[in-house]
């Protein structure tokens, strides 16, 4: 059986239309995927600028805390010394004491 001409010349430009239509709605999800790519990569590099902004408040708390720690150290060690010091004045002063209950 064969189709006349015209029939044909139908069937190929409704398939041509078709096709078109069919071109037209994936060039249109393309479009809309493609934003989507750009939405999550400007998701992605916000989200990167945030790790990168914690990690630089991480680092200089690290460092502050080490340079408290360290000063800490230093005000305990004063404070020792200091704790000697006096511990020395004290025997100092009982002997004074003593020397003076001797002699008067």
């Amino acid at each position: 059986m064969s189709w006349p001409a015209g029939i044909l010349a139908l069937r190929h430009a409704a398939s041509r239309r078709l096709n078109v239509e069919k071109n037209k709605s994936y060039e249109a999800e393309i479009a809309g995927l493609n934003q989507q790519i750009s939405a999550l990569q400007m998701k992605i590099q916000a989200l990167d600028k945030y790790r990168q902004n914690r990690n630089k408040e991480y680092c200089d708390l690290e460092k502050k805390f080490k340079a408290l720690e360290i000063k800490h150290t230093d005000q305990d060690n004063k404070y020792k010394a200091m704790e000697a010091k006096y511990t020395n004045l004290d025997k100092k002063y009982v002997t004074l004491l003593e020397k003076h209950s001797d002699c008067c």
